[in-house]
């Protein structure tokens, strides 16, 4: 089965998935009752750019699923990122300046405001988010890099791929990296 475009294929019944493959490579697949009817390298509009943050969303082991549900297309991305204190932490991590401690997840977490060094020397105002109960924590994940890392689903909708992509993409640029 061919389809001249994505909204082709999305009315027709399929299911548009991006992942990265057990070799890394950077994969979407067009499917159709799970049975895989195309394998596009990198040529679906908003991945074309190895720089883009779909792109780097996928390249970090995320996913995303794009189909359409009574006419309206719906772009769903999973994955992990950076885990982020909540709003009243930062809220009181900035008015005082000292450390935060605060639990998600059975994890217990320390977050300060302060300076902090960007890219070269150039200094800027953020937060920094440490695990506390270190070595608990690391008994009960698979990966280090998962103590500061957590589940997240974001979800787009429109009435074309870009448009439902559109709705996200900024969600994953702050998230991609």
């Amino acid at each position: 089965m061919k389809f001249e475009n994505v909204e082709e294929a999305l009315r027709m019944g399929c299911t548009v998935r991006g992942f990265r493959s057990d070799q890394g490579l950077v994969t979407v697949v067009v499917e159709r009752n799970d049975a895989c009817i195309t394998v596009a390298g990198g040529r679906l509009g908003a991945i074309r750019a190895a720089s883009s943050p779909l792109y780097l969303w996928l390249e970090k082991g995320n996913t995303f699923e794009c189909r359409q549900e009574d006419g309206i297309v719906v772009f769903e991305a999973k994955g992990k990122i950076p885990v982020r204190p909540p709003e009243e932490v930062r809220t009181k991590a900035r008015a005082s300046r000292e450390p935060v401690i605060w639990e998600r997840n059975g994890f217990v977490y320390k977050t300060t405001f302060g300076r902090v060094f960007g890219p070269g020397t150039r200094q800027t105002e953020d937060f920094a988010t440490g695990v506390v109960n270190v070595v608990d924590a690391i008994n009960r994940v698979e990966h280090m890099r998962d103590l500061l890392r957590e589940e997240a689903v974001f979800i787009g909708r429109g009435a074309s791929v870009a448009e439902a992509v559109a709705t996200v993409i900024p969600q994953l640029g702050g998230s991609a990296c």
